[in-house]
Formats: C-alpha cells, structure tokens, sequence
C-alpha cells in the first residue's frame, strides 16, 4: 500500500512542466530585463563619448584658428622689422 502514489502521473508531470514553463519565463523576462538596461547604458555611454568628442573638436578648431592667428600676426610683425630696418637705413 505504501508504493500507491495519490497523484496521478499525468497531472505530476503538467505541475513539472507547468513550474519548469514558470522557470523559463522568468529567465527570459530577466535576461529581457538585463538586455535593455545594458543597452541603456550603453547608449548613454556612446551619447556621452560623442559629446566629449564634439568638446574636443571644438577645442581643437579654436587651437587650429589660434594658430592661424598667430602665423598671420607673425608675417605681420616681420613686416613691421622689415619696414623699421629700411627706415634706420
């Protein structure tokens, strides 16, 4: 009498795969879950990046006008030497 199971076999394995479906739904919402927080975060790492970028081409554009700047204000100044020397003679 004691090997006489009181749940039958077939309702047994709907509750297994019942809890097994449970499992893998779970899973999958949180790996769902995890999937669009790094994505996230990667997007806002990349908008970050490209933002540092923008900053540093601006830097670099005001460093390139600076450098014109001086070239020109250097031509000029040689000039002014050149004038001042044919002047004293």
């Amino acid at each position: 009498m004691a090997d006489i199971d009181l749940i039958p076999h077939d309702y047994r394995t709907w509750l297994t795969q019942q809890a097994m479906l449970r499992r893998y739904v779970s899973a999958t919402v949180v790996l769902n879950i995890v999937f669009a927080l790094a994505g996230g975060l990667l997007q806002f790492s990349n908008s970050n990046a490209e933002s540092r970028l923008e900053a540093l081409k601006a830097e670099n554009a005001i460093t390139q006008q600076q450098q014109i700047q001086l070239e020109q204000l250097q031509s000029q100044q040689a000039e002014y030497e050149k004038q001042l020397s044919l002047l004293h003679g």
